[in-house]
């Protein structure tokens, strides 16, 4: 936990939320719960800012494909597309990673560009 990391002179928490889109296509209650980490991770971030304690939220789109046993591998993937664990899961990572260490307080969408993109009515 936090004292932990304080001890260790700083490091990275981060957590798992949900896009914006998955938001709005579940129930009340996931949706507040998943909106709420969203804003506990920025206001975490700023009150574990002194500690060099750097918070950030990850929140995939749609998974379809169920994680697989063994080593994370990368693969093509096709923008648009329903994701894998191993997407949110490389993002987590580099959040956790040095390469990282200017970033705090940062909801990353991995969703494939869903959040974007605009779908016509009807």
């Amino acid at each position: 936990g936090v004292p932990e990391l304080e001890k260790a002179g700083g490091g990275a928490i981060v957590f798992v939320a949900a896009d914006f889109r998955v938001r709005t296509n579940v129930n009340a209650v996931y949706a507040a719960a998943k909106a709420g980490l969203i804003g506990f991770t920025q206001n975490l971030a700023n009150e574990l800012l002194a500690k060099n304690i750097r918070v950030n939220c990850v929140s995939p789109g749609r998974i379809s494909v169920p994680m697989n046993d063994g080593p994370i591998a990368p693969r093509v993937r096709r923008l648009g597309a329903d994701g894998t664990p191993e997407d949110a899961a490389f993002a987590a990572l580099y959040l956790c990673s040095d390469e990282a260490a200017w970033i705090t307080g940062v909801n990353l969408p991995v969703d494939g560009g869903n959040e974007v993109q605009v779908k016509p009515f009807g």
